[in-house]
């Protein structure tokens, strides 16, 4: 399984990273640098992507609060 192209920065943008405990992780595209198998590092990304909608969801919640 090839690396998607989401889970890499487009060109010429930084990487996006995400930390659980004290663990980070690069979504550069490079899951064999991140000392990761390929499947560790799209389930890392899937976990963080599924994160993110629901750390956005509240702060659109709360941002529509009177």
């Amino acid at each position: 399984m090839a690396v998607r192209q989401t889970l890499r920065p487009a060109k010429g943008q930084p990487a996006d990273a995400y930390t659980k405990r004290d663990k980070t992780v690069q979504f550069d595209g490079l899951w064999r640098t991140a000392k990761l198998t390929e499947a560790d590092y799209s389930s890392a990304y899937q976990v963080a992507e599924k994160e993110y909608g629901r750390l956005l969801t509240l702060l659109i919640a709360q941002a529509r609060q009177p």
